[in-house]
Formats: C-alpha cells, structure tokens, sequence
C-alpha cells in the first residue's frame, strides 16, 4: 500500500503474488505524487484477488508505470480491473512490451479498467491480451482517457457481453 508522496519500485525478480483485499488485491496505490513502477520482465503482479483492481489499484491522482516487459497476470477482481483499476485522476502507462495478460473481472475491464478522469497510455509494444470480463474484456473506460501508439496491441481479450477488446461509456476517450 502506497500513500501520498511515496514511490515504490519493483525491478529484478520482484513478485507481488497470492494477494487478497477489497480493493487492490496486490497493490493499492493513492494520492497525488504517489508513484508505483514495475520496470523490468521479472516485475510481475500475479494471482491476485479483490473487489476492484485485483492486480493493481490506483486513485486519486496516484500513477503506476509498467515498463521493459513488467506484468500484470492472472489477477481477478469481482467487479472492475482484474488486472488494474485506475480512478479519480489517476494515471496508468505501460510501454516497452509490458503487459496485462490472462486478467479476469466480473463486471467490466478484465486487462484495465479506468474511471472518473483517470488516463492510460499504452506504447512501444506494450500488451493487453487474453482477459476476459463481461464487459469490456481487455479494457474499459468510463469518463476516462486511453491512448495507444508505437506497436500498442489489444488483442485474444474476451467478453460476455459487449466489448471483446474494449468497452467505452459516458464521454470515454480512445485515441489509435
């Protein structure tokens, strides 16, 4: 859990793995000026669960950056962001062949799901792919921001209702 002001940085083989809470599963991040990093292949979130944001969790104008193949895998949450959740603000980038992979949510954003102003910027081969939710299966935004470039791929993300690759609602923005 990272609060206000703080930085967290997993590199090497650092795992945040097999994790339970309500909300943020593996990890829950808050606050302007709060940073968390995953910045290399070995950086995994995995095997997490929650409500919302199973592998990670970010509000309130916190940041979380996946780089140089950091992942998020396996997560699932019971509602929204099997593999994160970004609300109220917040920001989330991934680049460098990072990915969301094999994330579940019940509801909506099975990969990431973003909220209430939150942004997302996926480049430089960066990966949402094989996530499923009912909605929304790779991502989902709600009054919220995505953009993809550089060799971006959505792709193999599944949905039970609408969505496969992305379900966008309520002035939600995605940008190719």
């Amino acid at each position: 859990r990272a609060r206000g002001a703080s930085t967290l940085v997993l590199r090497g083989a650092a795992r945040v793995a097999r994790r339970a809470a309500l909300d943020g599963g593996g990890i829950f991040a808050s606050g302007a000026g709060t940073r968390v990093e995953l910045r290399d292949a070995a950086a995994v979130v995995a095997s997490n669960a929650s409500r919302d944001g199973a592998g990670a969790l970010v509000t309130d104008g916190a940041a979380l950056g996946l780089r140089h193949g950091a992942s998020l895998r396996g997560n699932t949450a019971a509602r929204y962001g099997g593999g994160a959740r970004a609300r109220d603000g917040a920001t989330l980038r991934a680049s460098g062949s990072a990915a969301a992979f094999g994330n579940a949510a019940g509801a909506r954003g099975g990969g990431v799901s973003l909220a209430s102003g939150a942004v997302a910027r996926f480049n430089e081969s960066a990966r949402v792919e094989a996530n499923r939710a009912t909605d929304g299966g790779g991502l989902h935004a709600d009054r919220a921001e995505i953009a993809m470039d550089g060799a971006a791929v959505v792709a193999d993300n599944a949905a039970a209702v609408d969505g496969g690759g992305a379900m966008l609602e309520s002035g939600a923005e995605l940008a190719l």
